[in-house]
């Protein structure tokens, strides 16, 4: 196989998905677009490790995506996010000759961690020559000296499919480790929607009832979320000792073959 027939059969899946999901909008002026900021606007204390991702495209699959960097002017986070371009082969010529299928837009999400923060509101910035995105979130001051104010569960792995048919439930999959004897993970999981990020918030607890034993034990906990419109969507699952992992998905209507017809959300 040629390096055009691998490079094209690697890119033709998403380049189809991006060619769909923007088919009515301009054509773009910037090498990338960011759509979404995702970030939970609550929840976050001064003693965690805040995190947020951008979600969006590139031009087309000639693109990478590079990296990305934040400066703050007061509660003002301005990031920015590079693209670089794969020069090999045919990515060395002018966007207008690449095969159409390289042409599309492909799909990128970037996680971007700002570290702590003092307690206050703060709004994420993204600017280019033609947009700006913005997203608000909050900071408080921590209830106590430890950085988790709840018991999380060790989690090691979220997965979640990346297209969900509208009227769907989302089935969210956590996988991790429980450490002592000790440790149980709870039944009930803590579930909250703010906005486009589902928060997911896994517990344990400690049984001292008996001697702990040090040892590893599995656990794998699914979690099903109803009813979510379509649109583009984020699950910020808590971890133990202030982490977070981050998924990106979508909700939308099906054209049959595993495609989704639109990503705009019907408000």
């Amino acid at each position: 196989m040629t390096n055009f027939s691998k490079f094209f059969a690697l890119c033709l899946p998403l380049s189809i998905l991006a060619s769909q999901t923007q088919a009515a909008e301009a054509p773009f002026k910037e090498p990338l677009r960011v759509n979404n900021i995702f970030i939970p606007q609550e929840g976050f204390d001064d003693n965690d490790n805040i995190q947020f991702v951008l979600d969006g495209e590139l031009k087309n699959a000639c693109l990478q995506v590079g990296s990305s960097s934040v400066t703050f002017d007061g509660h003002i986070i301005d990031v920015k996010l590079e693209a670089r371009r794969n020069e090999d082969t045919f990515c060395a010529q002018e966007d207008a000759l690449l095969p159409e299928a390289i042409q599309a837009t492909v799909p990128f999400h970037k996680e971007v961690e700002i570290g702590q923060l003092k307690a206050g509101d703060y709004t994420i910035r993204f600017q280019t020559a033609t947009a700006t995105v913005t997203q608000n979130f909050k900071v408080d001051v921590a209830p106590t000296d430890r950085q988790d104010s709840l018991n999380y569960a060790p989690v090691d792995n979220a997965s979640v499919d990346s297209l969900i048919n509208i009227g769907e439930s989302v089935k969210i999959r956590l996988t991790g480790m429980l450490t002592s004897s000790c440790m149980h993970l709870r039944d009930e999981v803590l579930t909250s929607k703010e906005g486009d990020v589902v928060v997911i918030q896994p517990l344990v607890k400690v049984d001292l009832s008996s001697k702990c034993l040090m040892y590893l034990r599995p656990f794998t906990k699914d979690i099903e979320v109803p009813n979510l419109s379509k649109g583009r969507y984020m699950i910020h699952v808590r971890s133990m000792n202030g982490h977070a992992l981050n998924r990106v998905f979508s909700v939308c209507s099906s054209t049959g073959d595993g495609h989704c017809t639109s990503l705009n959300r019907d408000r």
